[in-house]
């Protein structure tokens, strides 16, 4: 039976290279193709491990890399990337497999969309071995791809599933957290509270297994509808987030429980995929130490955001192996959106135009010991009049985006309220009053006779 399987995928393969050969015949670029008849040509065999890959995509470059057992962005390292995204890219890259070879040298650059490559891909490893990877034109009919790499003549093809890891974007790459609860039968309790009403449900178990629900109110107890109590069971069980309004913790503390989490997930995976003796290479950390650790973690997390325990607490809680610097952590907060002057702008006048409210225009600090003109952009009066929140396209689908402690004291003085100036407010009401009184003036009236 292992022997047939192999024959029919070796057939499925002598198939699929024989009617990419025939559909080269009929188009010019690829006439010229001299295609390696060998499966899986090495264009690139380093020795060490992957430690960074940069790309480019529509919204500029992504570089990752890999640092304390975690890939990270290079530019944000609080970034949640997907480790299992990362760890595939790594995988095509080293070695890097084409699927042929098609030619070794002469190749025509146009005719296979490599003198404008679409894609540049840069691999480095941990043994100082670079590469850069340029990838053409997609083969229309195959559907794989044409690469080079750079500084090389061959010219080989790659599957379409390769070229698509490397157009990842940073919201692509996001890794977002898993919800604690493993399965419904490991339910003992579904609570849900929507403004002074709290609805509950408790499911208790005897020893044969049979299971029964108990629903309750701030009115009452009872028991509920089976189907309806297993239906709202499963509702709690089976959430997950699907994305994340904003992933940047507010406080120092937080930032390092997300390193510490993704550092122990990685260490975990790559214990659990390790081959036969490879586990003795690696720190002894598995799945159920981590799944342990995070249960722990997460009980402790909740105790911090709830105001329950110091930050010191929380740090010592969650580093059980003494992988942390330190337990001092600063804990920079947001105002709640409600409570911003983007919000008072908005209540105050409800055709409120960021665009009019907010220009680029320069600071001058007069108390300052040298005084000098500062460039306030509106991007930033905005994140300033926002608290600080800001979205995901904010912080990464820009090209430049703001850098919330840029200008921090200037932005501060320009929103913080001040008293008024006596003066000023003298100048005011003259100015008030003057309006006034030319309003209310009666003009004589003009000749009649001069009229007619």
């Amino acid at each position: 039976m292992k022997n047939r399987k192999t024959a029919v995928l070796l057939g499925a393969a002598a198939l699929t290279a024989a009617l990419g050969l025939g559909y080269g015949l009929l188009t010019g670029a690829e006439q010229a193709e001299e295609s390696s008849s060998a499966a899986g040509v090495a264009a690139f065999s380093p020795t060490g491990a992957v430690s960074v890959i940069c790309y480019e995509n529509e919204g500029g470059e992504i570089a990752l890399e890999y640092l304390d057992d975690t890939w990270t962005l290079r530019r944000d390292a609080d970034f949640p990337v997907n480790q299992t995204s990362a760890e595939s890219m790594a995988n095509y890259l080293a070695p890097l497999n084409a699927t042929a070879l098609v030619t070794q040298s002469g190749a025509d650059l146009v005719a296979y969309g490599l003198d404008e490559p679409s894609n540049r891909i840069e691999v480095a490893t941990d043994a100082g071995e670079t590469c850069t990877v340029l990838v053409g034109a997609q083969n229309t009919h195959t559907g794989e791809y044409y690469i080079k790499l750079e500084g090389e003549e061959p010219v080989y093809t790659v599957s379409e599933s390769f070229a698509a890891a490397f157009t990842r974007t940073e919201r692509g790459l996001q890794q977002t957290e898993n919800w604690p609860v493993e399965s419904t039968d490991s339910v003992t309790r579904a609570t849900l509270e929507q403004g002074s009403n709290t609805l509950t449900v408790d499911v208790s178990e005897d020893a044969d297994g049979n299971k029964t629900y108990t629903a309750s109110d701030t009115a009452r107890t009872e028991t509920p509808d089976t189907a309806a109590a297993q239906a709202f069971i499963s509702s709690a069980a089976t959430l997950y987030f699907s994305s994340s309004a904003d992933f940047k913790p507010t406080d120092e503390a937080l930032a390092a429980y997300e390193r510490l989490r993704r550092r122990l997930e990685e260490r975990a995976n790559r214990l659990e995929l390790a081959g036969p003796g490879g586990e003795n290479h690696l720190i002894p950390f598995g799945r159920t130490q981590y799944e342990v650790w995070l249960d722990g973690a997460w009980e402790a997390k909740k105790a911090y955001q709830a105001g329950g325990i110091s930050t010191g607490e929380f740090l010592r809680r969650i580093d059980v192996d003494g992988e942390l610097d330190g337990y001092q952590a600063a804990r920079d907060t947001f105002p709640a959106p409600s409570q911003t002057p983007w919000r008072d702008y908005i209540k105050r006048d409800m055709d409120f135009v960021p665009g009019k409210r907010f220009t680029d225009m320069l600071y001058l600090d007069l108390s300052a010991d040298a005084p000098a003109w500062t460039m306030i952009t509106a991007e930033e009066q905005t994140r300033k009049a926002r608290g600080g929140h800001a979205s995901l396209h904010d912080r990464y689908g820009v090209k430049d985006p703001v850098d919330p402690k840029a200008h921090a004291k200037e932005l501060e003085a320009m929103f913080s309220p001040c008293e008024p100036d006596p003066q000023v407010e003298l100048m005011k009401r003259l100015i008030a009053e003057a309006a006034r009184i030319s309003m209310q003036t009666v003009w004589p009236k003009e000749n009649s006779s001069t009229n007619s």
